[in-house]
């Protein structure tokens, strides 16, 4: 890989990442339903043309401020050797990490309450955004 491309593609991470800090904050600030590309793309300091070479819609916007939440929930496939807990335990443990998730980054209640009846994959996240 040639030197250029290489900073090429870090200065597009930055880009991403910058973009995606200005949708957390502005989700968190006015909910999901009100936030525009136009205001994106102002309060990122970017221009529309650069948003959407970065993200196509809105909803590229959103699907990827959900994985970015979604990494900060920590992993739970290893169990210390203990066995799995009774469903209800796991279910209990996961919305408790969810809650303590959604104190720390505010946007993750308005992005599930925003989310289209069409477009949410299960019921979970339809409850986790009206508790």
């Amino acid at each position: 890989m040639t030197r250029t491309g290489g900073s090429r593609r870090q200065r597009g991470l930055r880009r991403t990442e910058q973009i995606l800090e200005a949708a957390e904050e502005l989700v968190a600030a006015v909910g999901v339903a009100a936030v525009g590309m136009n205001a994106l793309a102002r309060h990122a300091g970017v221009s529309p043309g650069t948003l959407y070479q970065y993200f196509p819609h809105k909803r590229a916007v959103v699907d990827a401020l959900l994985r970015r939440l979604a990494a900060d929930l920590p992993a739970r496939t290893v169990r210390d050797g203990r066995t799995d807990p009774a469903p209800e335990a796991a279910v209990a443990e996961m919305l408790e990490e969810v809650a303590a998730l959604a104190e720390r980054r505010p946007a993750l209640l308005s992005l599930l309450r925003g989310a289209e009846p069409q477009d949410e994959p299960n019921v979970l996240l339809r409850t986790l955004s009206t508790s």
